[in-house]
């Protein structure tokens, strides 16, 4: 490679006089130019197609997760769907069996009418006294003791009765008092007629079921 200035005759080689403003190659230096510039320009498309792939392989992938993500939550929907449809169903069925489970009860016992009928019967009601202690000094208060025979069957165990019948005093209403009761009421298995029974106690005297 030479460094050369052009003048009147031509291209003439640098010398102190003149700055070299070109350079001349050999056909060998320009060829071996021209192959390193293709081969820099090779280079660079390649870079430039690896990047242009991964963006789209990235882009993919984006879509992939997301749909993956959205087929995973139409899952989730649908299956929390059909739990609730399952659930729906057990409640029906419950609130079906309890309403035979209650009539049948209504039956046996005579009690009209059954389809309608609280299934509550008052057997006994008697004034008593509840005895309470304030530290070492006992207190005595008069109150109404009622034994009362409910629907539910002795196949319950006692909180799922217990929970029943609290629904139906707090929430239906099934039974009449005046004044407030103690709600630690004491629940007995009646194994001759097959239904959960309890005494409530009352401040004032018992008015019967609804």
């Amino acid at each position: 490679m030479e460094k050369v200035y052009k003048g009147f005759a031509g291209w003439k080689q640098e010398d102190e006089k003149h700055a070299a403003t070109h350079r001349l190659l050999t056909n060998e230096e320009y060829e071996g130019l021209q192959d390193t510039i293709r081969s820099l320009k090779n280079r660079l498309s390649a870079s430039r197609q690896a990047t242009q792939d991964a963006q789209e392989q990235a882009r993919r992938d984006v879509s992939r997760v997301k749909s993956d993500a959205n087929d995973k939550i139409q899952e989730w929907k649908d299956y929390a769907a059909a739990e609730q449809e399952k659930r729906q169903a057990a409640e029906a069925l419950n609130v079906n069996l309890k309403r035979i489970c209650k009539e049948n009860a209504n039956a046996k016992r005579g009690l009209r009418p059954k389809k309608s009928h609280s299934g509550y019967v008052a057997r006994k009601s008697q004034q008593t006294v509840r005895v309470t202690y304030n530290g070492r000094k006992r207190q005595e208060t008069p109150v109404w003791r009622t034994t009362i025979e409910s629907p539910y069957n002795v196949i319950l165990t006692e909180e799922q009765a217990r929970a029943e019948i609290s629904a139906d005093i707090h929430e239906k209403g099934v039974l009449r008092f005046s004044g407030s009761y103690y709600t630690d009421w004491k629940m007995f298995k009646d194994m001759k007629s097959g239904l959960w029974c309890f005494d409530l106690e009352t401040e004032n005297e018992f008015l019967g079921v609804a």
